[in-house]
C-alpha cells in the first residue's frame, strides 16, 4: 500500500497549496449556458433523461450534477439542474454551450407526449472558488454551493443585466476543475462514448441507483452492481512544465513496467485530467509521451472526494 500512501501525500499538498489561494470568480458565460425546463411534466421529463433524482432537488438541495446519457448508457452531456429561482414547479438546466443546440434537439426527442417546453435562457454564470468561507451575492436569481464536490466553491446565476467583478479566467478555472480531479464539457470526454462512472459521477453526487429507470440506465447500474470500474479519470501534473504542446489521447506510460497506464483527456498549462487504469498506476516513474515519443515525467493525484475506503477502488491494492 506504499502507492496509497504517497498518492494520499500528494493529495493533501495539492490541497494545502490550493488552500493559499485567495477567492477566485470566473464568468462561465459563452462556456456553460442554462435551458429553462417549464411545463407540468418537467419533473418527470428530467427524472426520465437523467442519472440524478430530481424529486431531491428542494429548497434545502436546489441544485444537483447529473449526466444525460444515450441509450448504450454514454455520456451525452454533463449538467447541473436547478431549482428554477421565480418558480419552485420548474428548473434550469446548466450545459455545454458549443453543443446547446444540439441538446435542444436531442431531448426534444424525448419529449413526445409531455407537457413540457425548453428554453435557452439569457442569464449569466459565474463560478466563485478557492473559498471555504460562504459566499452571498446581492440580487442574484441563485447562488448555491456546487453540488459535485464542496471544495469547488458556488455557483452564481445573474439576470442579463446583473454581473459580477471577475479576477480570474476560463484557464485558471479549468485548471481548478483539473486539480480537483472533475471533467467539465464535451471537450473533457468522447461524446456517445465515455462510461460514467468512469467519470467518477458516483462520487460527485450525480447519480441515483435507487430512482428507477432513465436513458442509458442499465449500463450505469451494471457497472455499478458488479464493481469493475478498471479506469477512472485522475489528476495529474508536469514536473517540469513545458512548452510543449500534447494533444488528448497522448498515451501516458509506466517507465517501470513498461505498461500504459492511460491517456491525457485534456491539459490546462501544467495541470491536467487522465483516464488511468488504476492497476497499472505506479508511485514514480509515471511519464507522459508528447507526439514525438519524447517522455514527461507526470505526479498523479487522487481527487479529495474519493472515499479511499470504497471497495470500487481495489484495483489501487498492489503498492
Amino acid at each position: 500500500m506504499k502507492f496509497w500512501k504517497i498518492l494520499l501525500t500528494n493529495k493533501l499538498t495539492l490541497n494545502k497549496i490550493m488552500s493559499k489561494r485567495s477567492l477566485s470568480v470566473t464568468s462561465l458565460n459563452g462556456y456553460r449556458s442554462l435551458i429553462s425546463v417549464t411545463g407540468e411534466d418537467s419533473a418527470l421529463f428530467l427524472q426520465n433523461l437523467t442519472t440524478n433524482n430530481i424529486y431531491q432537488l428542494n429548497d434545502q438541495n436546489p441544485a444537483q450534477y447529473a449526466m444525460i446519457l444515450n441509450s448504450r448508457g454514454r455520456m451525452m452531456y454533463d449538467t447541473i439542474v436547478y431549482k428554477h429561482p421565480t418558480d419552485n414547479a420548474n428548473y434550469l438546466m446548466e450545459l455545454d454551450s458549443n453543443c446547446i443546440e444540439q441538446a435542444m434537439k436531442y431531448f426534444r426527442l424525448f419529449r413526445i407526449r409531455k407537457k413540457v417546453d425548453l428554453t435557452i435562457e439569457n442569464l449569466s454564470l459565474f463560478s466563485v472558488f478557492n473559498t471555504d468561507k460562504k459566499f452571498l451575492s446581492q440580487n442574484s436569481l441563485i447562488t448555491v454551493k456546487d453540488p459535485r464536490c464542496a471544495d469547488l466553491g458556488y455557483r452564481v446565476i445573474l439576470s442579463k443585466d446583473e454581473t459580477l467583478s471577475t479576477n480570474s479566467d476560463l484557464n485558471e478555472y479549468k485548471k481548478f476543475l483539473y486539480q480537483n480531479g472533475v471533467a467539465e464539457n464535451g471537450e473533457d470526454f468522447s461524446q456517445a462514448n465515455s462510461i460514467p462512472l468512469e467519470y467518477n459521477i458516483e462520487f460527485l453526487n450525480g447519480v441515483s441507483f435507487d430512482k428507477g429507470c432513465y436513458l442509458g440506465q442499465e449500463l450505469v447500474a451494471k457497472t455499478h452492481y458488479t464493481g469493475v470500474v478498471r479506469k477512472r479519470i485522475m489528476p495529474i501534473k508536469l514536473v517540469n512544465p513545458t512548452e510543449t504542446k500534447f494533444e488528448k489521447e497522448s498515451v501516458i506510460l509506466n517507465k517501470k513496467t513498461g505498461q500504459t497506464v492511460g491517456k491525457l483527456k485534456n491539459l490546462i498549462q501544467d495541470c491536467g485530467i487522465a483516464m488511468l487504469r488504476l492497476a497499472n498506476v505506479d508511485k514514480d516513474g509515471i511519464v507522459l509521451l508528447d507526439d514525438q515519443k519524447n517522455e514527461h515525467s507526470v505526479q498523479v493525484f487522487i481527487p479529495k472526494y474519493w472515499p479511499l475506503d470504497e471497495p470500487i477502488l481495489k484495483d489501487l491494492k498492489r503498492f
